[in-house]
């Protein structure tokens, strides 16, 4: 009764979970418990209150153990934990709960649920420049999936950026263009954006300027206007780097800015620290040597942290 006063009071409010989990448990209300943690999580991630949903997320996990008949909620609340770990660039933790949501939700999993942990264990594995590894993974992802699956447009996505990370543009330009063209005809911005993102970084291989300008641009707007913050701070990065090369350092340091205010916002602490060192190396091309210093320092600071 409690707990049924409480969701009342505050419907919207993820911050007063705590007390409706505490009443939900000692009614051993469990999926009411579930329910509400995972509710709160969610919310607390749609505003980038990361810390909070990572902790909503553990309380989730601790009830959902013990029931034997939740396989399938433990391995989707785990990716969702890890898709939180890896937008923070902690791979390692991601890759390990991504595996770990695999090996517990098995079967009990539907087919394009379980074409996505194989996709994102590829992605991951792949940043870390374990080749095989990420090539099985993406093989097992595809051979789940049809071309009438949106996800296969992610699992294409997903091998353009290994060809990227080995260096072959022309098979990764081909995977992207096939994914840009199921995440289009789906209307999916999302995974748009994400193709545009992987081609901006193909053109660089290509040496293709004005299409790397293009693809940054696109999935820059397409990220803002889905309000996606973690993929809206890429975006600005690969212009910063972009600008950079040109030598509009001004332009560049605009980007760098708005990247540090965004990765502040969403927690992303190693990414701060890179951005404010970005911004040091700049400064420092300018012959801003103060400024520059002191970026330099900050940034140090701030990779101390992570």
């Amino acid at each position: 009764l409690a707990g049924t006063a409480i969701e009342r009071l505050y419907p919207e409010q993820w911050e007063k979970c705590q007390l409706l989990l505490y009443h939900y448990r000692l009614a051993e209300e469990r999926k009411k418990a579930i329910h509400c943690t995972i509710h709160a999580a969610d919310q607390a991630a749609s505003v980038y209150a990361l810390e909070q949903a990572l902790g909503f997320y553990r309380q989730a996990l601790d009830i959902l153990k013990d029931l034997p008949e939740s396989a399938q909620s433990y391995a989707e609340t785990l990716s969702k934990m890890a898709d939180l770990h890896q937008s923070r660039g902690a791979s390692d933790e991601a890759l390990a709960e991504y595996q770990e949501a695999l090996r517990v939700g098995g079967e009990s999993l539907p087919r394009t649920n379980r074409a996505e942990l194989h996709r994102k264990i590829g992605h991951v594995c792949a940043t870390k420049r374990r080749f095989e590894e990420a090539a099985s993974s993406l093989s097992k992802a595809s051979q789940l999936l049809t071309e009438e699956d949106v996800e296969m447009s992610s699992v294409l996505t997903a091998t353009a950026w290994l060809h990227w990370h080995k260096l072959e543009p022309q098979a990764g330009m081909e995977c992207a263009q096939r994914g840009l063209r199921l995440a289009t005809i789906a209307g999916d911005l999302k995974r748009m954006a994400e193709v545009h993102d992987v081609i901006s970084n193909l053109c660089l291989l290509t040496g293709d300027h004005h299409a790397r300008v293009a693809a940054i641009r696109e999935g820059l707007a397409l990220s803002e206007r889905m309000g996606d913050l973690t993929r809206t701070l890429w975006g600005f990065w690969n212009l910063a780097f972009l600008y950079e090369d040109e030598g509009s350092y001004n332009a560049a340091l605009e980007s760098l800015d708005n990247v540090v205010r965004l990765a502040e916002r969403t927690g992303f602490v190693s990414g701060t620290a890179n951005a404010v060192r970005s911004r040091g190396e700049i400064l420092y091309l300018k012959g801003e040597w103060g400024p520059a210093l002191e970026s330099l320092e900050q940034a140090e600071a701030l990779a101390q942290r992570v």
